[in-house]
């Protein structure tokens, strides 16, 4: 008997179940005259799914604050530790840990007359895995400048940064749940990213803003229908599931916003993201254009109606044929329409209900996975103190 039917068996009769739950304590020490802000973050959290994942999570982070009339120093040093397990319960069981240790330092410098604004820095990062062999060190330079154009009311910026984004079973769920019982975690790292940009007023009621740019990405998480015998079991009770690859890529991207304000209770905004990947980048699941347009109203200061619509373009992905021969495939974009209502009351209370899918459009983000056709839901959200 193959050793990982019960958990398939239980995804078959259940579906995938998560469980998500922490602790967060933040400590606050407020900028003083000659002393710095200073905050730290801890937080400890645990995530399960019946598919025999289990990861425990654990971050503190010490941020901090020092500012003058010329310049500012600021940064965070992090520390997080990972260990999570795949088909738990089984011989198939798998185990590991991680730890990353993270030094942002930067200094921020303002000069009024030229309306010129800096920063520059450094993000450091030390990952060590207890199963993979891998650059201890990375070290990432961070450059932000902002000069204002004072007869237009604009702004010009660009700068580069890069750095090791982390990986984590719980990270990959909330990006994609149709998560496959195993697959290897490699951590992301952003080589280098470019760009430049304008930004300003349009009018006195409307802001615009438009940049370009391009990275190096290496080890890019995206999803495929990649078949292994795992992926045959689960086909076997008519469970598909994504499994996780990782491309070293390039691209340039362009994006552009506006946003016009009518008075104090109508405000329009939209966005567009359009990336060139290039003809020698294997691209799954990932949009070449992204677009969102949104519609937001106040009747009265408690209560605000959003309507909108958001979409993206053609993605790909690659199946296996007929002659078990991996085959590219295109995923058809979509535009969802969405509406949403808030209620504030009591100060710290809020009533809300929001509607998606509203046209009861077909289609699909995750090839191979219709997504649900008109869903209201709404909630309720108090705080107590």
């Amino acid at each position: 008997m193959n050793p990982t039917l019960p958990l398939i068996g239980d995804l078959a009769r259940n579906g995938k179940i998560a469980q998500h739950y922490g602790i967060h304590i933040d400590y606050l020490f407020l900028e003083k005259r000659n002393m710095p802000e200073i905050k730290w973050l801890n937080t400890a959290q645990m995530f399960q799914t019946n598919a025999g994942h289990e990861e425990l999570e654990a971050n503190s982070t010490l941020k901090f604050l020092s500012r003058s009339k010329k310049f500012s120093l600021f940064g965070d040093l992090a520390f997080t530790y990972f260990d999570y397990q795949t088909q738990k319960g089984t011989d198939f069981a798998f185990r590991a840990q991680q730890l990353f240790v993270d030094f942002n330092p930067k200094i921020q410098f303002f000069h009024k007359p030229s309306n010129l604004d800096a920063q520059i820095g450094i993000n450091l990062t030390y990952n060590q895995h207890s199963t993979q062999e891998s650059t201890a060190l990375k070290v990432n330079p961070f450059v932000y400048v902002e000069k204002g154009i004072s007869d237009l009311g604009m702004k010009l910026y660009g700068g580069i940064d890069g750095g090791l984004r982390k990986t984590s079973l719980r990270r990959i769920h909330e990006m994609m749940p149709y998560y496959g019982l195993q697959d290897t975690i490699l951590n992301t790292y952003d080589q280098i990213n470019g760009y430049l940009g304008i930004k300003g007023k349009i009018s006195e009621n409307s802001l615009f803003h438009i940049d370009f740019g391009g990275n190096t990405v290496a080890n890019m998480l995206m999803f495929a229908q990649v078949s292994d015998t795992s992926d045959r079991n689960l086909n076997d009770y008519k469970l598909r599931t994504l499994r996780a690859v990782y491309r070293d890529i390039s691209s340039i991207y362009f994006r552009a916003g506006a946003e016009y304000l009518l008075g104090d209770q109508l405000k329009f905004l939209a966005n567009i993201k359009i990336t060139n990947f290039g003809a020698d980048n294997q691209i799954l699941h990932i949009p070449s254009m992204e677009y969102q347009a949104k519609l937001s109203y106040k009747p009265i200061e408690d209560i605000k109606i959003e309507l909108g619509a958001q979409g993206v373009g053609r993605r790909y992905d690659q199946v296996l044929d007929n002659m078990n021969r991996l085959k590219e495939t295109e995923v058809e974009g979509f535009m969802d329409v969405f509406a949403r209502i808030d209620y504030r009351f009591i100060g710290k209370g809020r009533i809300w209900i929001q509607g998606s899918n509203l046209l009861n459009q077909k289609y699909q983000y995750w090839n191979g996975y219709q997504v649900w056709g008109t869903t209201v839901m709404g909630g309720i959200s108090l705080g107590l103190f």
